[in-house]
C-alpha cells in the first residue's frame, strides 16, 4: 500500500518535471510557475472528478470513467495470461474457454450498433491499456497520463493561436486553462481528455505548417485528425473545415479574408445540406438522435431537455437547428438549474456573452484593434463553434452531457473576447502573467 502511494507520487513528479523542463511548455509571455500551477490545478481537478465518479456514480458499469478503465484492466490481464486469448477477445473469433471468460468481463469493447458514424470507445480503452503496463492498476496514474495529454493539447492551442495572429495575446491562456468546464471535464478519464490532446496537437502542427510549409507538419496534423475520427467524428470534420479555410486564405490573400470566408461558408453550407440528405448518413444521424431521446426518456432527471416535437415521428432536424443553437449557447436558464454543474454552465454561458458584447463594443470603438489574420482565425473558429454547438445541442439531451460535448468549441469561444481586446489591455494583463 505504501509502495503504491510512493509510486503514484513519483509518477506525478515525473509529469510535473516534463512540463517544467520541456521547452515546448515555455513561453515568452507566461511565467513558467503559472504554467506549472495550471497543470497542478488540472491534477487536483482530476481528484475531484475521481471522487465524484467513485462515490456519486457508484455503478462502475455505467460510470464512464470506470467503463474504459475496467475493460482495459481485464484486457491487460488476458494479454499477460494468454496472448492468443487476447487476440480472440478483441476479434471475437474462435474463442477458447479462457477467451470466453475474459470476453464476459470486457463489456464495452464491442458496441451493438450498426451506425457507420458511431463514436468508438476502443481508442480510450487502448490508451488505458497502454497505461496499464506501468500504472500497476492505479487509476490515479491513468489520470496523470490523461491530464498530461489534455494539458499538452490545451497548451498547443494556446501556442498555435499566438503563433498564427500577428500580435501575441498572452491573456488567452487564462480561459483555455481555467474555464471551469474545460478544467473539470478535460481532466477526467473520458474521451474529452484525448480529444483535447489530438485536436490541440493537430491544430498546432497545421499552424506551423502554414508558416514553414514543411510536409512533415501537415502529415502529422492530418494523422492526429485521422485518430480523432475514431473518437469524435464531428470534431474531426469541424477541425478539417477550419484547416481548409485557413489553408485557402493563407495561399491567397489575407486582404480578401471577408470575401473568401463568405464564399467558403456558403459552399460548405450547401455541401453539408447535400451530404445530410444522403440516405445512410441521414439514417445514422436520425438513429443517433432517436437513441439519445430513448436514453433520456429512460432516465428521467431534471437536467434532461428535449428540443424535438414529442408528438411527431419525424425529427425535422433542420427545423430544430435554432433550438439546438439556443440550448448550446443560452441554456440552462436560471429556472432550469437543478445541480451545481448546471450553475457552472449557466455562469459560463453568460460570462462569455457579456465579454463578447464588451469586445464587440470595443471593436466598433476602434476598428484597428484586430488585423486580417485575427479576423481569419475568428471566422474559422466561428465555423468550428457553430458546427459543434449545433450537433451537441441536437444529440446531448442532457445539460451535463451537453457541457462535455461543447468543450472543444467552448475553448475557441472563450478566447474570442481576448483576441479582440486591445493591445493596451493585453499589456496590462501580460505584466501580471509574467
Amino acid at each position: 500500500m505504501l509502495f503504491n502511494q510512493i509510486y503514484t507520487i513519483f509518477i506525478v513528479i515525473i509529469a510535473i518535471l516534463i512540463v517544467y523542463k520541456s521547452k515546448f511548455f515555455s513561453d515568452d509571455y507566461i511565467n513558467k510557475n503559472l504554467v506549472i500551477s495550471a497543470f497542478v490545478l488540472k491534477l487536483l481537478s482530476f481528484i475531484g472528478f475521481y471522487y465524484i465518479y467513485t462515490f456519486y456514480y457508484t455503478d462502475r458499469n455505467t460510470a464512464d470513467m470506470y467503463k474504459y478503465f475496467d475493460d482495459a484492466n481485464w484486457l491487460y490481464k488476458c494479454l499477460l495470461k494468454n496472448p492468443k486469448a487476447f487476440i480472440q477477445v478483441i476479434t471475437r473469433e474462435n474463442m477458447t474457454s479462457t477467451a470466453l471468460f475474459y470476453n464476459d468481463k470486457v463489456m464495452h469493447w464491442f458496441i451493438s450498433s450498426d451506425l457507420a458514424l458511431e463514436n468508438n470507445h476502443r481508442f480510450i480503452i487502448i490508451v488505458n491499456l497502454l497505461c496499464r503496463f506501468f500504472s500497476r492498476g492505479d487509476i490515479l496514474i491513468h489520470g496523470v497520463v490523461f491530464n498530461l495529454l489534455s494539458f499538452t493539447g490545451l497548451w498547443s492551442i494556446y501556442k498555435a493561436v499566438n503563433t498564427f495572429i500577428q500580435k501575441p495575446k498572452p491573456l488567452i491562456f487564462l480561459p483555455i486553462m481555467f474555464m471551469p468546464s474545460i478544467l473539470f471535464w478535460g481532466s477526467g478519464l473520458l474521451k474529452e481528455s484525448i480529444v483535447l490532446f489530438l485536436m490541440g496537437v493537430s491544430f498546432y502542427c497545421f499552424v506551423k505548417f502554414t508558416q514553414h510549409k514543411k510536409l512533415s507538419l501537415l502529415i502529422t496534423s492530418l494523422l492526429f485528425v485521422f485518430l480523432l475520427f475514431f473518437i469524435k467524428i464531428y470534431i474531426a470534420i469541424a477541425l478539417l473545415l477550419v484547416f481548409l479555410l485557413l489553408f485557402i486564405i493563407d495561399f491567397i490573400l489575407y486582404k480578401r479574408v471577408i470575401m473568401i470566408s463568405f464564399i467558403y461558408v456558403l459552399v460548405i453550407t450547401l455541401a453539408l445540406i447535400f451530404i445530410g440528405n444522403i440516405d445512410y448518413i441521414q439514417h445514422d444521424i436520425d438513429t443517433k438522435i432517436q437513441n439519445s431521446i430513448k436514453l433520456t426518456n429512460s432516465v428521467v432527471v431534471k437536467s434532461n431537455y428535449n428540443i424535438y416535437d414529442a408528438t411527431s415521428t419525424d425529427l425535422n432536424i433542420f427545423k430544430v437547428l435554432p433550438n439546438a443553437l439556443i440550448v448550446s449557447f443560452l441554456r440552462p436558464f436560471p429556472w432550469e438549474i437543478s445541480n451545481p454543474f448546471m450553475i457552472v454552465s449557466f455562469l459560463e454561458n453568460y460570462f462569455i456573452i457579456i465579454l463578447l458584447m464588451l469586445s464587440i463594443y470595443l471593436l466598433f470603438r476602434n476598428k484597428d484593434i484586430i488585423d486580417n489574420r485575427t479576423i481569419a482565425i475568428i471566422i474559422a473558429f466561428t465555423i468550428f463553434i457553430l458546427f459543434t454547438y449545433v450537433l451537441s445541442g441536437l444529440i446531448a439531451m442532457n445539460f451535463g452531457t451537453l457541457m462535455r460535448y461543447k468543450i472543444p468549441a467552448l475553448i475557441f469561444l472563450s478566447i474570442f473576447p481576448f483576441l479582440i481586446f486591445s493591445t493596451k489591455i493585453s499589456k496590462k494583463i501580460e505584466y501580471y502573467l509574467k
